[in-house]
């Protein structure tokens, strides 16, 4: 909520991850990156799309609007304050 509060009217926010199923058991590729980041970072994890938008929300942004990038892994989950 801290960045929200931080970002003028109309601001974007735009995050690139590997977004993991709502099981958290596929795609198989977000799955390694989840335990990746969970080896590496203290209390790092992927999230599933749906979790991440509800963060969004929470925080108080709208207009969510997700993207895959073409040839590539991860994607873009982008939103409006």
């Amino acid at each position: 909520m801290r960045l929200y509060d931080a970002m003028a009217p109309g601001g974007v926010i735009v995050i690139k991850d590997m977004f993991i199923g709502e099981h958290r058991s596929d795609p198989e590729e977000a799955v390694f990156f989840d335990l990746t980041m969970l080896m590496y970072t203290r209390e790092g994890r992927s999230y599933p799309l749906d979790e991440m938008r509800s963060l969004y929300r929470e925080a108080g942004f709208s207009d969510h609007d997700h993207v895959y990038l073409k040839d590539h892994r991860f994607s873009l989950l982008s939103a409006i304050k």
